[in-house]
């Protein structure tokens, strides 16, 4: 072979029915594979079929090493095919194959052919993960699995049926690469191939007809009695066949505006999908609506192009935070909490489903399930124990140490009782509580060890506040226990609050209690660690509603300030390192608060309750309400600002939102999914470092400009602005209802309408050599076709290089990047990427 290997392909495959039958199958079609002649003169490949594929025809028994014929097929093989089912990961055999393939090749030329099951289910691990090296400040490296994400084809069918027709498909995904062709060209041919067949078979059939009518013709010869009657049969076919010929173009008018209305449909659904955050559904039909829908080839519509440009955010350019991806759980979410580090995050639905997810990827890691693994379906009986690894309750009140990277159960320890688990952000201490007992547990490695269990003191009963944090690098647990005597009986005797509740500090490394702090009120709202810094937030809610807000210093063990405060404080935001201010948040109002003396500085008030209150920097905190309300406070000119559609919330109701590196996850009202959140840009964004022309080359009206009084008098009242192209031939008129009209200013027809614009356009930057019009606002530009309809919608929008077919879009402050302007098929090609990515996020 040309290539210098013996065989295009090896196939590898468990030897049971179905594995076996889409194995012989996928030989026999691969080496009976014509490339077509058209492929082959656009020159990007000589090669115009397979030649040789190597499928074993017998299981071979199992051995330490691969029989010498296999290792030399192998080693002689350019790619391997692997046929995956649930049956394959039980084969040692298929096993060797593919790791003595990675050896001697690599992982680039190994493609899965899903034949039954799930991916998760089917695909062997060797395919699923790589090795990666992590290097360690010691020097020292260790191996961890990452996801890789293999060529794969999708043939599962419920008949063998309905395999060899998605394999008639299928097979191309794989040939392309083999052949060194795009999957489109492959794709193109074979339906043009079908095409042919049905026109040969049209054809044969009116020769056949033609043959029977030469024949009449012929007997009407012969038999002159019957001319004339043959002859009014005849007028009467063609009157039939010309009414029908009629119908027939009625039908495929009809049939094509039925398929418009159905693209054009399937667009609008796609973006009512991506305004409720789902992208995945949002990209799936946008896609069916440009390509095909239920097997049927849609006709272009440009609703359907601007609803894929929207959904796979092509030319977004930090101006939005929107929704990249949803986490979706087999039922309602109960709770989830992210790893230390942010970069995963773990779900607990109301059955006991767990699962992590991979925050960057979006890919789900790991799976667990309350029957599979006999989980405790307590709220907080799962949690990070580390980045790599979590800790876990069974129904055996049994604390499980679990690493999912690498797949395994580290250790495992019994417990008097369940409880909530308390892990470290880092380090070696796990503590799990419940009201009458706290366990702590020194959990290193693949080795647990109980230190001790802490009971309430006499009269008291333990809150259900507990937290691991670090005082000047030593590992330090703090909980808060209260009386259990009635507060009503203390209110009713007038009793003293002293000491009603506590807040005890025990050092985990000594085992010794090195603090008690007496809190004077009956209970803590929040609580949160700072470095050596204890902040706290207590009330005496039931007695005058008097809230009180308090710094300690841990490491000398000393209150800092103690000073009221007039809310009932939910949570406590830190400014950072080199701020100075913090932020006491109520359910409708916050505090701003000097860190270092306690002295109430400023007060921001909200429409609905916080849910999530950041900082963003020393200077800025943002806070996002119950009803998706979004604002940012600047700390130095004391201003509080919401941002209406700056932060693209797809919740009526939000119950939990947290600030990630990259982004936030935010969760629903009485909902079984996650949403992720990002500020969105373009991912081929570029700087643009050259000189342009960001004025545009058009002009807006004068304010004594008459000619939307002219175009449409009835609507003079609601103008916006008036902007002219260059020529001045053609005018966008914006509304203050946000439309625009879109006049040929000579004769004065209207060439169409938009809808919901947001900002009036005010720049007219010019056509390229396909017709397409681009025109700008303050937020947005639009991409209108030779109809002007919208086709896509950049942010920020400042210029467009013709000559190298680029956006010129601000990034912020005075930077500016560049887009590519995209062909319809690269947006169908990179809708399909990124349809491929989110289809991983499944539970």
């Amino acid at each position: 072979m040309g290539n210098g290997y013996k065989y295009d392909a090896f196939i590898s495959y468990r030897h049971a029915e179905l594995d076996k039958f889409v194995a012989e199958t996928l030989h026999r079609k691969l080496e009976s594979y014509k490339i077509s002649k058209k492929v082959l003169s656009n020159g990007r490949t000589s090669r115009s079929k397979i030649e040789r594929v190597f499928r074993d025809k017998d299981e071979l028994p199992i051995t330490n090493n691969l029989e010498d014929p296999i290792i030399k097929a192998l080693s002689e093989s350019e790619y391997l095919i692997v046929i995956c089912t649930p049956r394959l990961k039980e084969s040692i055999w298929c096993k060797k194959e593919i790791e003595t393939f990675i050896q001697m090749h690599g992982r680039d030329k190994i493609f899965a052919v899903l034949a039954e099951g799930e991916p998760h289910e089917s695909f062997p691990e060797e395919i699923l993960y790589r090795e990666e090296k992590v290097p360690h400040p010691d020097g020292t490296e260790t191996t961890r699995l990452v996801p890789a994400e293999p060529l794969a084809a999708d043939v599962r069918g419920k008949s063998k049926k309905e395999i060899l027709k998605a394999m008639d498909v299928e097979l191309l995904r794989l040939l392309a690469p083999m052949l060194g062709v795009d999957f489109d060209d492959l794709r193109q041919r074979h339906r043009e191939r079908k095409f042919r067949r049905i026109i040969t078979a049209t054809v044969a059939a009116a020769v056949l007809c033609l043959g029977i009518g030469v024949a009449s013709s012929i007997a009407a010869y012969h038999i002159n009695k019957q001319k004339e009657q043959i002859e009014a049969q005849s007028a009467e076919i063609q009157a039939q066949a010309a009414e029908i010929e009629a119908q027939s173009e009625t039908l495929a008018t009809q049939n094509e505006q039925l398929l418009n209305n159905q693209a054009e449909n399937l667009a609008e659904e796609s973006l009512r999908y991506l305004e409720a955050g789902d992208r995945e559904k949002a990209i799936e039909l946008s896609l069916s609506a440009l390509t095909e829908y239920e097997g049927i080839p849609m006709p272009y519509t440009p609703e359907a192009q601007y609803a894929l440009t929207e959904s796979i955010h092509l030319y977004d350019a930090f101006a939005r935070i929107k929704p990249r991806y949803q986490i979706i759980m087999p039922a309602q979410i109960e709770e989830y909490m992210l790893s230390p580090d942010k970069e995963l995050v773990l779900c607990r639905d109301v059955i006991g489903n767990v699962g992590i997810w991979d925050l960057d990827t979006s890919h789900l890691i790991m799976s667990l399930s309350h029957e599979k693994d006999n989980l405790s379906l307590t709220p907080h009986s799962v949690a990070f124990d580390s980045d790599h690894c979590i800790t876990y309750i069974t129904e055996d009140n049994e604390l499980v140490k679990y690493s999912f990277w690498a797949e395994e159960e580290m250790c495992r320890i019994q417990l008097q009782s369940g409880g909530t688990v308390i892990p470290q952000k880092e380090g070696i201490y796990t503590v799990v509580c419940d009201y009458s007992n706290i366990c702590m547990l020194k959990v290193a490695g693949d080795e647990a060890e109980e230190l001790g269990n802490l009971q309430p003191s006499e009269g008291y009963t333990f809150t259900g506040d507990v937290y691991i944090t670090k005082v000047d690098d030593w590992s330090k647990l703090c909980y808060v226990e209260r009386k259990q005597e009635d507060i009503d009986d203390i209110l009713s005797e007038n009793k003293d609050m002293t000491d009603y509740c506590r807040i005890h500090i025990y050092d985990l490394f000594s085992g010794k209690e090195e603090a008690v702090i007496s809190v004077n009120f009956d209970g803590i709202n929040t609580m949160t660690f700072d470095e050596n810094y204890m902040y706290y937030a207590a009330s005496n809610y039931e007695i005058n509603s008097e809230d009180r807000l308090v710094k300690y210093d841990m490491l000398n063990n000393e209150v800092v300030w103690d000073v009221p405060i007039d809310t009932y404080v939910t949570d406590i935001c830190l400014s950072g390192k080199n701020g100075d201010a913090l932020l006491a948040v109520g359910s409708l109002e916050a505090f701003l608060i000097d860190e270092n003396t306690g002295e109430q500085r400023s007060r921001i008030d909200f429409a609905n309750t916080a849910i999530s209150t950041s900082a963003i920097n020393e200077d800025f905190f943002e806070i996002l309400t119950q009803k998706s309300e979004y604002g940012q406070y600047r700390v130095d000119s004391d201003m509080y600002v919401v941002y209406d559609d700056y932060f693209e919330v797809n919740y009526d109701t939000i119950v939990g939102c947290d600030n990630i590196k990259s982004g936030y996850i935010v969760q629903g009202l009485n909902d079984n999914k996650l949403t992720y959140y990002e500020l969105s840009n373009g991912e081929d964004i570029d700087l643009y470092e050259r000189e342009f022309n960001s004025e545009g080359i058009g002009s807006v009206a004068d304010y004594d400009d008459d000619t939307a009084q002219t175009l449409n008098p009835g609507k003079a009242n609601l103008v916006d602005t008036v902007l002219y192209s260059d020529d001045k031939k053609i005018v966008f008129i914006s509304y203050t209802d946000k439309t625009v009209e879109i006049y040929n200013r000579i004769d004065k027809t209207l060439l169409a309408t938009l809808y919901d614009v947001d900002y009036e356009l005010d720049v007219y930057y010019g056509k390229d050599d396909k017709g397409n019009t681009y025109v700008g606002s303050y937020i947005y530009g639009y991409i209108l076709d030779e109809e002007y309809n919208v086709i896509a919608r950049p942010e920020k929008l400042r210029g467009v290089d013709f000559d190298a077919d680029l956006l010129i879009v601000e990034i912020g402050g005075d930077q500016y990047g560049c887009i590519p302007i995209y062909s319809l098929d690269q947006v169908i090609s990179k809708g399909k990427v990124e349809l491929k990515k989110l289809e991983k996020s499944k539970y």
